[in-house]
């Protein structure tokens, strides 16, 4: 059972009431005009596989609720910051997604907020895909990340996290998108990157406090497509 409203023109709050379809598996809402939070009443949505929200004006704190939502595979929160996609309301009136609960006279909205890679992220041990890129999420990657096991994409750069990159991490030899550009990052590339057999992309660009000496194993990356370390303070010789 899927509700697929992508691309559209609506406007409006996403409506709790929706965790009335318990038997949803899908929920695609991208690209249209979608403010306020995301209610904790989809925490009720056990069946759920995809939640695609990507690309609206939502803001707050993301639910504590939705990380029981074991089933979830797929989630897309992604470029919810600053968003300048615009929408006409019935009236004829204009919803302007880069402010707050699309109100001009509001500051910018700056995206959804919390832990998203806290302790709660190892509940989600079903997760293929996580995108949440172009938010304020904070706090550090918790060393948890690494029992998604079957994780292939994880991406969320332009956010605010703290702290360095676990060495856990290199246990999710199935990830092949490591996205984390302008996210606040500091410290090494863990050693063991190289463990990271199916990886094609990695993007830590723009962290600026980034650093130590690339290891060695990156160079066992052997499906390594895409590469992007600039505006770091890595050190050591070509």
């Amino acid at each position: 059972i899927g509700l697929e409203l992508g691309r559209n023109n609506l406007v409006g709050e996403i409506p709790p009431e929706i965790a009335g379809l318990e038997y949803l598996k899908i929920l695609s809402l991208h690209q249209n005009c979608i403010y306020g939070t995301i209610p904790s009443e989809l925490g009720a949505l056990s069946h759920l596989e995809q939640l695609d929200l990507y690309k609206n004006g939502l803001s707050g704190m993301i639910p504590n609720d939705l990380f029981e939502v074991t089933s979830l595979m797929q989630i897309n929160v992604a470029y919810q910051y600053w968003n300048t996609h615009n929408c006409t309301r019935s009236d004829g009136t204009i919803a302007e997604m880069q402010y707050a609960r699309a109100d001009p006279v509001n500051d910018y909205n700056d995206g959804l907020k919390g832990e998203i890679f806290g302790d709660n992220i190892a509940k989600l041990r079903n997760l293929r895909q996580i995108r949440v890129d172009d938010n304020s999420f904070y706090g550090e990657i918790a060393p948890a990340i690494g029992n998604l096991r079957q994780l292939v994409i994880l991406s969320g750069g332009n956010n605010l996290f703290s702290g360095t990159l676990p060495n856990e991490l290199t246990r999710l030899t199935t990830l092949q998108e490591l996205v984390l550009g302008q996210s606040h990052l500091s410290g090494p590339i863990p050693d063991k990157i190289g463990e990271l057999e199916s990886l094609a992309v990695l993007f830590l660009w723009d962290n600026k406090e980034m650093n130590g000496t690339i290891p060695d194993s990156l160079y066992n990356l052997t499906k390594l497509e895409m590469l992007n370390l600039g505006e770091n303070q890595f050190n050591g010789t070509i």
